[in-house]
């Protein structure tokens, strides 16, 4: 089920292969422990090399006092636990990570955070079953769209969550959920904001015999920032967003199958009538594996998101993705991504609107290799080039990584 919470996204800003992410590209997951067992612990670490930190232009200096480099190596470390425990009709999950990144050259970068999943995937009969989860992810946001550089921000985003799902007979489900996002930021980014925002949501998805599915959905939500007054800057304290989507999985064959969903989103703002913004979104996956050592994932979408600055007060967000792996043979896969998006900044803000767009294309190269059950090394590539119709807002960044964990 897609996440309801639209602001989220800007912690990772678009594309996943941007610094909060890659900067941990290639640590594998907590989740990936061992087969059969009910405890697990992990230990890794990853080195990043990033060759345009602030993401700035090729003719700007840095503006961070006594600095003048552009780049940095950072080193990110971290310790996890995984327990995955079944228990009749219940099964109890808890992931917890403690990770510390490091920036050899911008050292008021650096941070150590805690995140975690828990989870009670609970059954009352084999027909009513839903989750009860709490989660915590703690990131750097890079400086892609965060363009004070001589600031550190560290985003922290809770979701709490639960989800019913009903088999009321034969194919038919009825679903529904309540959810609650918290998104915090430790320095000053007013375009995102820290708020509040409670969810409910309810549907019904049909399942054939096959298992493909189609699913209507309902959402309602309402999200309160907290620290904001009202004033020139046209910052509201409150809004309201509903959003209704129709979401369906189709098993084309036994090599493929395409994922769509299509939406319409609206969100009103309690005071400023400057900052509202609806539109259709959604996305359409195609997954083709011809063989078993190959797979090719074809994605196109569309979302809206709020950005609110002096000019404008949300995005469209337009992609296209290719992702091709290959799996070299069992113990070494070989992935690719290439990703282009581009971004139309509308809505208006206490100085007017402005008409920018921005193209962002990004190519990723990544090798994962696993010489044993309980040992795992990476290595990744990545470059990517922002262009834009606003002087100051174009850059190009290349980052290298390499990785390695061992669970036990």
């Amino acid at each position: 089920m897609r996440k309801n919470n639209k602001l989220s996204h800007h912690g990772r800003f678009g594309f996943s292969v941007l610094a909060a992410s890659v900067l941990t590209v290639g640590v594998p997951s907590i989740g990936q422990a061992n087969v059969g067992d009910a405890l697990n612990f992990e230990v890794g670490s990853t080195i990043t090399y990033d060759d345009n930190l602030f993401r700035i232009p090729a003719n700007r200096a840095v503006l961070v006092p006594g600095k003048s480099s552009r780049s940095d190596m950072i080193t990110t470390t971290f310790a996890g636990v995984r327990i995955d425990k079944p228990y009749s009709l219940q099964r109890f999950q808890l992931d917890l990570t403690a990770k510390h990144q490091e920036y050899r050259t911008y050292s008021f970068l650096s941070f150590s955070a805690l995140d975690y999943r828990a989870a009670w995937l609970w059954s009352l009969t084999p027909q009513l079953t839903g989750t009860v989860s709490a989660d915590r992810t703690q990131s750097a946001t890079n400086y892609a769209d965060f363009t004070r550089t001589n600031q550190r921000n560290i985003q922290t985003i809770d979701n709490r969550r639960l989800t019913a799902d009903w088999s009321i007979g034969g194919a038919w489900h009825l679903i529904g959920g309540g959810y609650q996002t918290r998104v915090d930021n430790s320095g000053n980014f007013t375009e995102v904001g820290n708020y509040v925002q409670d969810t409910a949501e309810a549907g019904v998805r049909y399942v054939s015999a096959a298992n493909n599915s189609l699913a209507l959905v309902r959402r309602e939500a309402r999200g309160e920032y907290s620290g904001r007054t009202l004033g020139a800057a046209l910052l509201d304290t409150r809004y309201d967003q509903s959003e209704t989507e129709l979401r369906g999985l189709w098993k084309i064959t036994g090599h493929s199958s395409l994922d769509a969903r299509l939406g319409y989103l609206d969100r009103t703002h309690e005071h400023y009538a400057q900052r509202d913004y609806s539109g259709a979104v959604g996305r359409l996956s195609y997954l083709w594996a011809p063989t078993g050592k190959l797979q090719f994932t074809l994605a196109a979408g569309r979302d809206l998101y709020s950005y609110q600055n002096n000019f404008n007060s949300y995005y469209s967000y337009d992609y296209l993705s290719l992702m091709p792996a290959w799996l070299v043979s069992a113990k070494t896969t070989i992935r690719l991504k290439l990703d282009i998006g581009e971004r139309d900044y509308q809505g208006s803000g206490p100085l007017g609107s402005t008409a920018r767009e921005d193209t962002v294309r990004a190519a990723q190269l990544s090798v994962a290799w696993r010489p044993t059950q309980t040992i795992d090394v990476g290595a990744h590539l990545t470059r990517e080039q922002r262009s834009s119709n606003i002087a100051g807002q174009s850059y190009q960044d290349n980052i290298a990584g390499v990785s390695a964990s061992v669970r036990f």
